[in-house]
């Protein structure tokens, strides 16, 4: 579940205030779907055959017991998504009858056999390039992330070849925020091919909340970042990733938008796109979500992502976040409307969002710079900004990773006295509970911290 990797992110603070969440909870979409930033599709789109993850295996690859202290990588990175990483498991979680149960409320017999299913659980590539050795029921292994290994599965296990070189030959470039980022989100957000609609939480699957920081935190890294890795691929930091991962989702969200058909189920808009605790709430009791009566439930856009990337743009990138604000209260404003009216204020969004990506992915995310986003999600949050438990969830984990990311910096940030220390567990409180969740609660949370820190929390201030 998503609280499962919300409450390790947090974790990195240590602070007991992180039990809260133990017990409560463009250019256009090509440059998603084929990773056009890498000049590389994605791996599910493969044209070069998937050998398996066997393939990868074997303990003078990536099987090793333990890590070589000679290698320049660990060498046990097949033992550790093995036994560790929940990805080697999302093909048996088919298999479950909770599973079972939920595809029979959709209509499907087996949900091994579904491409609705199979898409996010598995390394679900065309048969034609299944190599001889591939095993759909390996779950999301190695080539799901990595690229079918055929062309250079040989380079790479020679010891000559370099990582550039490697990428050439079709190994997919994680080590790149912003390919990281469209390759999460094509499962974790949802793509042209594996939309996760309200159709299908009605069913009973999860609710998805990502956020691209929180969950690298909470699946075990395989690799060990030293001079060898520096070396070989850029460095970046939790930040980073958290604001790359942002602007990528509110991109996506917003070409999804655009698309008309995708925003109609029957005579209703895909409600997926809604904030499920403007009409539910109890929302830990999933699939059995009590329906809101009083106040009478109004849907409103899960607009988190969006807030996000406008305090990034505000922050960082000036001369767009005018655009990227305008746009994201017009498409809140359209949720209210009719969907042909969402539908042209997300096709207004998607430019001003590809363009905000690619200017802040030049950013290295400094002290500087990692401040400067807190005081913007800071000010954000004492205006009264955050209205949903959606955005109140993000901004939670927004502040986790600009938290961690600030240790270590000789300059200690406002961030590591002025939140962490004092305030972080009343924002856990405050956003413990969607049925329970209180705007005027958490708001006031932000207007005590900016109170006390003064300046240094307002956007220009310095900390």
């Amino acid at each position: 579940m998503w609280l499962g990797c919300l409450v390790e992110a947090l974790g990195r603070l240590r602070s007991p205030a992180v039990l809260w969440l133990g017990a409560s909870l463009a250019v256009n979409f090509a440059f998603f779907a084929t990773g056009e930033a890498t000049g590389q599709q994605l791996p599910r789109d493969d044209t070069q055959a998937h050998l398996g993850v066997e393939s990868c295996g074997g303990s003078v690859c990536h099987d090793a017991a333990q890590p070589w202290p000679t290698s320049p990588v660990t060498q046990n990175e097949y033992s550790i998504w093995k036994q560790q990483d929940r990805h080697s498991r999302a093909y048996a979680t088919l298999t479950t009858a909770e599973s079972a149960r939920i595809a029979r409320n959709l209509g499907i017999a087996d949900p091994t056999g579904a491409d609705i299913c199979l898409d996010c659980h598995a390394d679900n590539v065309a048969p034609a390039v299944r190599g001889p050795s591939f095993d759909i029921a390996e779950g999301v292994g190695c080539e799901a992330c990595h690229g079918g290994s055929a062309d250079w599965a040989g380079p790479h296990a020679d010891g000559f070849s370099w990582h550039k070189s490697n990428t050439a030959l079709g190994l997919y470039p994680t080590a790149d925020p912003v390919a990281l980022a469209a390759l999460c989100i094509s499962c974790h957000v949802g793509s042209e091919g594996s939309f996760p609609s309200h159709r299908l939480y009605g069913a009973g699957h999860p609710r998805l909340a990502f956020e691209l920081d929180t969950f690298l935190v909470r699946q075990p890294m395989h690799a060990q970042v030293d001079v060898d890795y520096l070396l070989r691929k850029p460095p970046a930091n939790g930040a980073k990733y958290w604001a790359i991962g942002q602007i990528a989702t509110a991109h996506r969200l917003a070409v999804l938008m655009s698309e008309a058909p995708r925003l109609s189920d029957g005579a209703f808009p895909e409600l997926a796109f809604y904030d499920c605790a403007a009409c539910h709430h109890r929302m830990t009791d999933w699939p059995a979500m009590a329906v809101r009566t009083s106040p009478n439930p109004k849907p409103r856009l899960n607009a988190a992502s969006f807030v996000m990337a406008t305090a990034i743009a505000a922050s960082l990138v000036p001369d767009l976040a005018m655009d990227v604000q305008r746009g994201s209260m017009a498409l809140r404003a359209a949720a209210f409307s009719d969907m042909a009216d969402l539908n042209e204020a997300a096709m207004q969004l998607v430019n001003p969002l590809n363009m905000l990506l690619s200017r802040t992915a030049e950013f290295d995310f400094d002290g500087s710079e990692r401040n400067a986003v807190l005081r913007a999600l800071l000010e954000t949050g004492a205006n009264g900004s955050y209205r949903d438990f959606s955005d109140a969830e993000q901004v939670v984990m927004a502040l986790a990773a600009l938290i961690a990311a600030s240790r270590g910096d000789s300059v200690r940030p406002m961030s590591a006295e002025g939140v962490t220390a004092r305030y972080m567990e009343m924002f856990y409180s405050a956003a413990a509970d969607a049925g329970r969740f209180d705007p005027i609660t958490f708001r006031a949370v932000f207007e005590k911290v900016t109170e006390v820190c003064g300046d240094a929390c307002r956007t220009g201030g310095r900390s």
